[in-house]
């Protein structure tokens, strides 16, 4: 039986916004929250998340959850939140299908010894058991070289203990910090012998491009960029690179590379590199915040996603992302517009077994409208 909704809550907003001809939009943000029955269907959950009205990190600084209150976004986010589970395994992928077409795949290794052989030479051990991983990016490549760190340490760090510069900005100027992912493990400038006796190593890892004992070190700082890509599946940090890049900032390179993995793979623009003012395009690319890979074309309802490896059971979790429900905006005048729904989130939590998702619809609007205002103005949804 059909559900209206016709008021905001926490899971129905109306925002207002602009679209990337610069055209001012009304849009309806919608959040429904799905769980299997016993015969593994997915329905409406007695339990409804709301919109993350800001971004929420935990205290290691990975970001938990994404702003849900963008009027539009260009993509699709697919995020992933859970664990790898590999049964007895030390090597196994985590792999996402959508429509029975490869979008992700992580390659999962067991915990590693490392050590220093002499002459800048590392020895990487057998891996152990990977049984259960967390797919945080605390668990990717990437961190900090304390090693290199310690010899010379970001000055600014000294500013945040007289002057209200936060941390967290204070380390963008960390050169021994990977921009990709500073929460990470196996970034290593210099293969000195404190460097390689003090590297932890990363459980997921790019397949494409695996770690081998002379593929670990950078050599210089400004060489980050020809390092591997870090491999995650949850929400990707907003002042992390590539997605950091989009205010405009340029990120210290050593050479001047005209091309990086990000945009060899079609994950960023050319310019990406370049020190410019941010441009609409850039504004609307900061809002995806899914992990590289997981930016994906418009879902508009009954695609088949399909994800490996992310139950204790070892069974595939396949599913139908819920159809479209109808939604309708307020057109002024007493009148309301209906609007064609896309999702800019999918949430996927195994372990949880739920599944969230966040539906947009947006027309031409009049004019930019108040907080105040849209929380009086009409709208309405119909599920089912």
């Amino acid at each position: 039986m059909p559900i209206t909704i016709e008021a905001p809550s926490p899971t129905l907003q109306q925002v207002s916004g602009k679209d990337p001809s610069g055209k001012q939009i009304l849009s309806i943000l919608a959040k429904a929250t799905y769980a299997p029955d016993a015969d593994g269907r997915w329905n409406l959950s007695p339990e409804q998340l709301p919109l993350a009205l800001k971004p929420a990190v935990d205290d290691e600084g990975e970001l938990l959850a994404d702003c849900d209150l963008f009027s539009w976004k260009p993509k699709t986010d697919l995020v992933l939140l859970g664990h790898a589970y590999g049964r007895g395994r030390s090597q196994f992928d985590v792999a996402v299908s959508v429509n029975g077409s490869p979008v992700k795949k992580i390659r999962v290794i067991g915990d590693r010894e490392t050590a220093a052989l002499g002459g800048g030479e590392i020895f990487i051990g057998v891996p152990a058991a990977a049984d259960k991983i967390p797919l945080s990016y605390t668990r990717a490549y990437g961190g900090v070289d304390a090693a290199a760190e310690a010899i010379g340490p970001n000055p600014l760090l000294d500013l945040v203990k007289t002057t209200d510069l936060p941390e967290d900005m204070a380390q963008l100027a960390n050169r021994y910090r990977y921009p990709r992912n500073p929460l990470g493990r196996g970034f290593l400038i210099e293969a000195t012998v404190e460097g390689i006796n003090a590297l932890t190593l990363p459980n997921l890892e790019d397949p494409l491009d695996l770690l081998t004992p002379k593929r670990l070190e950078a050599k210089k700082p400004g060489y980050w960029y020809r390092m591997p890509l870090p491999q995650g599946t949850g929400w990707f940090h907003p002042r992390w690179f590539p997605r950091l890049a989009y205010f405009g900032g340029c990120q210290g390179t050593e050479d001047d590379p005209k091309t990086i993995f990000e945009i060899e793979r079609g994950f960023a623009p050319a310019h990406i590199l370049e020190q410019r003012n941010a441009s609409v395009a850039d504004a609307f690319a900061l809002t995806q915040g899914a992990s590289l890979g997981l930016q994906l074309p418009h879902f508009r309802g009954g695609e088949t996603l399909t994800f490996d490896n992310v139950t204790p059971n070892g069974q595939r979790i396949a599913f139908k992302v819920p159809e479209r429900p109808r939604m309708w905006i307020d057109g002024r005048k007493k009148t309301l517009i209906e609007t064609e729904p896309v999702i800019h989130t999918v949430i996927v939590e195994p372990d949880a077994k739920r599944v969230s998702v966040v539906w947009r619809g947006a027309a031409p609007a009049l004019r930019p409208y108040m907080p105040e205002e849209l929380a009086k103005m009409p709208l309405k949804v119909v599920w089912g």
